[in-house]
């Protein structure tokens, strides 16, 4: 087989539980990424090395831990960047600038303002990159305070908070969005399925999709919580923190059920864009030589201990635990899960290792999967190579 494409879409804040059968949320409506899973191996016990969007992008694109987090980068520029906050180190060489070396054309297609906040160099590697800006206090819009109502999204008898600031940055960005293909997730991957429609034929491709949903604000088109609860008189909590200050303001039963229904109805429009891009990939009958990845950060708590958010309760499975699928040419190894733990750095060294590029560069990830076409199966080898030592070996994936 030729050099594959190789398209990796990162979905902020999607939870591990969620796609697949017999899972905790298993019944929010995720048909096309189900679809994925039942055509790719899985990884059942993949997590993330560290937590927070920047640490978890610098493991992904660097292939090395990023906790604790020890190097020292110049972040002119930042407002009070924390310990990995801060732009990858100028001695890493990024996966896109190891694609780019060996011939792909690079692509990324994102919404993660931190990313490209100032100092930010996230795009070094890629050929091709856009930046869909205004997610969460993405300083893009400005205007008096009464120009966006708070009211359907604030508890009516909470005290201003930081939520409050936080809040008002957010809907002035979005306060001119018309219909549907105007929100953030459909414009990332229109942009991503416009990269594989321009590219496809000018040699192998490597493009990352990096989507901010459904990070906080919880905020996808009303009739996709409203597939889940639907009540008149629920706050719209899109900041979903908001229903923590149950001691401090009235938050109603209704304002639970409709705050969850809010990150369900995000999945399921997340899912949905997700579709458009797989179906542009069949369109243009690219399924045969592309690899596709699905994966994220971490994920979230939904009120599993009457709480929303992340951090609330040290660390969980929920929060910890990331879905990692590889949707292989072939049907070979559809519906295989991979039961060996893996981290999320691992990824790099494995999507360099199944596109057959090599590079001296030493890195601290493992190679959790490698891809063999003559024994279609994932590689059980631990070793060492110029990609960094190998400390575990993802095990001959087996069917279940």
């Amino acid at each position: 087989m030729d050099k594959p494409n190789i398209i990796c879409i990162c979905c902020d804040t999607f939870r591990a539980d969620i796609v697949g059968a017999g899972q905790k949320l298993s019944f929010i409506e995720t048909p096309n990424l189900d679809q994925l899973a039942s055509e790719s191996v899985v990884f059942d016990s993949a997590f993330g090395e560290s937590q927070p969007t920047l640490h978890m992008r610098l493991a992904f694109f660097t292939g090395n831990r990023t906790y604790p987090y020890r190097k020292t980068v110049p972040h002119r520029g930042l407002v009070a960047a924390g310990h990995g906050w801060h732009p990858i180190p100028h001695d890493e060489t990024t996966l896109s600038e190891k694609f780019f070396e060996a011939g792909y054309v690079t692509g990324f297609a994102t919404d993660v303002f931190h990313m490209f906040k100032p100092c930010g160099n996230y795009h070094r590697g890629f050929m091709y990159w856009d930046f869909i800006r205004g997610q969460e206090h993405d300083p893009i819009r400005r205007g008096p305070l009464d120009a966006v109502d708070l009211t359907p999204h604030v508890p009516d008898d909470l005290e201003h908070t930081g939520l409050h600031t936080t809040l008002h940055k957010y809907l002035l960005n979005v306060q001119d969005r018309c219909g549907e293909e105007e929100y953030f997730t459909p414009q990332v991957f229109k942009s991503a399925a416009r990269f594989v429609e321009d590219n496809h034929r000018n040699g192998p491709f490597f493009l990352w999709v990096d989507s901010f949903a459904p990070h906080e604000f919880w905020d996808a088109p009303t009739q996709f919580a409203d597939r889940y609860f639907e009540d008149p008189g629920a706050k719209n909590f899109l900041l979903p923190q908001f229903a923590n200050f149950g001691d401090r303001a009235t938050v109603t039963e209704a304002d639970i059920e409709r705050t969850k229904a809010l990150y369900y109805g995000y999945v399921t429009f997340v899912d949905k864009w997700i579709g458009m891009l797989l179906d542009k990939l069949d369109e243009l009958r690219l399924r045969d030589n592309t690899i596709v990845v699905f994966t994220s950060d971490h994920g979230t708590e939904v009120w599993d201990n009457q709480r929303f958010g992340k951090n609330q309760h040290g660390p969980r499975e929920y929060s910890a635990r990331i879905p990692l699928t590889f949707r292989m040419p072939g049907s070979e190894l559809a519906g295989t899960h991979v039961q060996p733990y893996a981290l999320s750095h691992d990824l790099h060294a494995t999507l360099l290792d199944l596109a057959g590029v090599d590079h001296p560069e030493k890195i601290q990830a493992a190679v959790c999967g490698r891809w063999s076409p003559e024994k279609s199966r994932i590689c059980t080898e631990t070793r060492s190579s110029p990609r960094g030592r190998a400390r575990h070996a993802c095990a001959t994936a087996s069917g279940r």
